[in-house]
């Protein structure tokens, strides 16, 4: 047969045989009949005069249906070869596009044997199945290779298959496991499915978080039952800062080990093995260690992931997951913790300057009060000792350093634009205005966004004390649910004060007309005799109904539904804030240099830096006024506080230690045990 099609814009002819009619069709009769008559299995419809497919190409298309398994069998059995049509596509291929499930694991059989060699050129048969949407995610599931591009073609094209995969791979008898396709997946990977598909991601970090092998089950078996009673004095005050709960308890390490190793001929093993020990005291717990096998999990990308899921995913249930609770609590105790600790003391630090120096400048008053003749001292500039503006000032310039820093380290991993959002601008905002106390001397609204700024810096510096935050976290969170609220009752405002406005027979200041709106409407203060005009005293009466009824139930109503909304996911926003700060510490780290010094150097010098601070700041304010150059001293002071609060050679994101391969290991309760 000869036929004619339009291909790609332009007119194309080709010809056939009988049998890949007959192979199309599904006649499996015919095509034996005609195998035995002198056709060829391996004969080819012809496109321009070059050869196309084959009879087994013809059978598996089955013209955009799907073949039948009896035809392709047969074939297969006639020792039909696969290949490859002139569009580079294998039988494989067109399975996938059609749909015909049934015919892909004969035909993933038959390749396996015939040891195909699959080029990277062509998009895989797996992702060609994704892409024409003949077959349902179940089916995609059930029939991908247990392989690791399999999974990545998943994680990029169609991550709501990976738990039905993931549970393929999982009943899978052929020695193919999830910890092995593991060790494929690129550091990129999971950052993107967490974007994307955070539940899906949950379920493959999960899958692939295992029972590590033991070296020596004899001499040193896996731990079955821990304590996780403090082991110092800086961990009772951890502990009771955060009262964790039954379920609350994890211990995390992050080792370059993957398997639970014991030298039988030392009779050693690693010293992070102690802390897994059940003699300290109680509370003990039964515990199930595993190791996760996704090498170096905690970077940037991943933490940086985990924020944006949290715009998708807004029941943040994925950070009930106990290896993102893991890697979080690992982070944070490590590195983050100290430079928030920082940041919370610096807050209350400079609130206290700033109340000092109130406290001197009323003893001082006398000085200040105007003499006849004089402006009105509400309009004058400030009076100030300046000890409070310089250290500020200088904190701000060390903030805005900080961001620049983040700043960086977004560019150095590639994900620049996750700088670009509310919250971080908003630090940037905050710098500028910390700064503006120093540059712009005595200004009273900047003076007191500062004031406001370093009380409200003590509600969200809080994460180094989940018993405190929890309880705060709630109220604090409210805003966010208030908000349509809001906007109902500021239209509803506006619309009333305008409607007054205009319904007044004497035009009024629009100031004023406001300043009366709001004191009748939110305030529900009437008028003390009611207005003369009937249209004026009909609006005064409905809106004051409106607001003290409607309004004012619509608000207590939202903020007792988002009050019970956040009590129950407080832990999950919590963690959240958590990962927010792992996130800024590990940008940060990524540029700043970690290993200039010991730990325990670097908390000498972080102590012997605050002391001097001290003394500058006590000097100044005896005197009354700051000492030359106590700005840049407070600047370069501060800078040294930090850098050696980051200051941590050990840690696996300094110096060489970034560039080796760990592993995340975690000890969590099985039950409740005594």
């Amino acid at each position: 047969f000869t036929y004619e099609t339009f291909f790609k814009g332009r007119k194309q002819e080709g010809s056939g045989e009988a049998i890949h009619l007959a192979a199309s069709r599904g006649h499996v009769e015919i095509v034996e009949l005609l195998l035995n008559r002198t056709a060829f299995v391996d004969s080819c419809v012809s496109r321009d005069l070059a050869p196309h497919y084959d009879v087994l190409h013809a059978a598996v298309f089955s013209e955009g249906h799907g073949g039948k398994l009896e035809v392709v069998r047969f074939l297969l059995e006639r020792k039909a070869t696969i290949g490859k049509n002139l569009d580079g596509k294998t039988p494989l291929h067109l399975a996938f596009q059609t749909g015909a499930c049934k015919l892909i694991p004969l035909l993933q059989e038959e390749m396996e044997k015939s040891a195909w060699q699959w080029e990277s050129e062509l998009p895989s048969p797996l992702e060609m199945g994704i892409t024409f949407g003949r077959m349902s995610q179940a089916q995609l599931s059930m029939t991908a290779p247990k392989t690791p591009e399999s999974m990545r073609v998943f994680i990029h094209h169609d991550p709501d298959c990976i738990p039905r995969f993931l549970d393929h791979v999982d009943d899978a008898a052929d020695g193919v496991s999830c910890k092995h396709l593991a060790r494929h997946l690129q550091e990129p990977d999971l950052a993107r499915l967490f974007c994307e598909a955070p539940d899906s991601a949950v379920a493959l970090i999960n899958a692939v978080t295992a029972e590590p092998e033991c070296e020596s089950v004899g001499w040193h078996p896996l731990p079955s039952r821990v304590s996780f009673a403090p082991h110092n004095g800086i961990d009772r005050v951890r502990e009771w800062l955060n009262s964790p709960g039954p379920g609350d308890y994890l211990y995390a390490f992050y080792e370059h080990d993957i398997m639970w190793k014991y030298d039988q001929a030392e009779f050693t093993y690693p010293e992070w093995h102690k802390m897994l020990d059940w003699n300290r005291g109680r509370p003990r717990r039964d515990v199930d260690v595993r190791v996760c096998h996704v090498p170096n999990l905690i970077n940037p990308a991943f933490f940086s992931s985990l924020m944006q899921a949290s715009d998708v995913d807004d029941s943040l249930s994925f950070f009930s997951s106990r290896v993102v609770r893991g890697s979080i609590d690992y982070t944070f105790w490590t590195g983050a913790c100290k430079v928030d600790l920082m940041q919370f003391c610096f807050s209350l630090w400079s609130l206290a300057l700033l109340l000092t120096e109130s406290w001197i400048l009323v003893q001082v008053s006398d000085k200040f009060q105007p003499k006849d003749g004089e402006e009105d001292p509400n309009r004058r500039r400030l009076p100030e000792i300046s000890v409070s503006r310089d250290f500020i000032g200088a904190k701000g310039l060390l903030d805005l350093v900080h961001e620049i820093v983040q700043i960086l380290g977004c560019v150095a991993i590639g994900r620049w634009k996750d700088y670009l959002n509310l919250g971080n601008l908003w630090d940037l905002l905050r710098c500028f205005l910390l700064m503006a106390l120093k540059i712009n001397t005595g200004n009273r609204l900047v003076h007191v966004c500062v004031v406001f700024i370093y009380w409200c810096r003590l509600l969200e510096a809080i994460t180094f004390a989940e018993k405190i935050a929890s309880a705060l976290l709630p109220i604090t969170s409210l805003v966010r649910g208030l908000v349509p609220a809001f906007l109902v009752t500021l239209i509803g405002f506006l619309a009333f004060t305008h409607g007054v406005y205009v319904a007044e027979d004497t035009r009024r200041e629009p100031k004023d007309a406001v300043f009366r709106s709001f004191r009748s409407l939110i305030t529900a203060g009437l008028p003390e005799s009611p207005p003369e005009d009937s249209l004026k005293l009909a609006l005064t009466y409905i809106s004051t109904i409106l607001f003290t009824i409607f309004f004012l139930n619509i608000f207590i109503g939202v903020i007792g539904e988002q009050y019970t909304l956040e009590k129950q996911r407080c832990k999950r926003t919590f963690q959240k804030m958590r990962a927010a700060s792992c996130l800024t510490f590990l940008l940060r780290v990524k540029v700043l240099c970690c290993n200039l010094m010991g730990k325990r150097s670097a908390e000498a010098v972080l102590l012997l830096s605050v002391l001097v601070s001290m003394g500058v700041q006590v000097l100044g304010l005896m005197r009354g006024g700051s000492l030359p150059y106590t700005g840049v001293t407070f600047f370069l002071l501060q800078v040294v506080m930090f850098l050696a609060a980051y200051q941590n050679p050990d840690a696996p994101w300094t110096g060489q230690n970034a560039s080796k391969p760990y592993f995340l290991w975690l000890a969590t309760p099985t039950g409740l045990g005594s």
